[in-house]
């Protein structure tokens, strides 16, 4: 996690309640769009980011094999002791640094684009790995909002 943003993931900040809201019903939207097309319990998943959690609580539930790759140890541990219960391969890594063999069906980039140095950069890596007819889902922050300024994706975007 960038040192910068670190408030946005404690308790009690001004987003708490816009974050809960948005994400809850994104992590929906993705379930329902991807039961549409295919059985998602069959689905290899891999999601960049583990941010405040609440997709993980989702995407748990929906997919059987599910990994996570977050750079914070901090935030790895504050998650699961509050959402011990969520199934998920968590993998402390950054985004740049993830090496694998494996392909996946799905691969979620939620709110991370505008984190990273280099967001072209990270979408061509990871779609090196995307299976023969998987998708690849972003979703991500308004560059020009008050709350995203100054991030580094969003001075490379401009």
């Amino acid at each position: 996690m960038i040192k910068q943003d670190i408030h946005t993931y404690q308790k009690e900040n001004i987003y708490d309640l816009d974050n809960h809201i948005v994400m809850y019903d994104y992590a929906e939207r993705i379930v329902k769009a991807v039961k549409e097309e295919r059985n998602a319990a069959s689905l290899r998943v891999l999601e960049l980011g583990l941010g405040h959690g609440y997709t993980a609580s989702v995407f748990s539930g929906a997919f059987e094999d599910y990994t996570i790759l977050e750079g914070d140890e901090g935030l790895i541990r504050k998650f699961r002791k509050e959402h011990g219960e969520v199934q998920a391969e968590i993998i402390h890594t950054m985004f740049e640094d993830y090496h694998t063999s494996l392909e996946y069906d799905v691969i979620i980039m939620g709110f991370i684009l505008e984190h990273v140095d280099n967001p072209v950069e990270i979408m061509r890596k990871y779609g090196k790995i995307l299976a023969r007819g998987g998708g690849n889902l972003h979703y991500g922050t308004k560059c020009r909002s008050t709350e995203s300024q100054g991030w580094p994706g969003c001075r490379a975007a401009g």
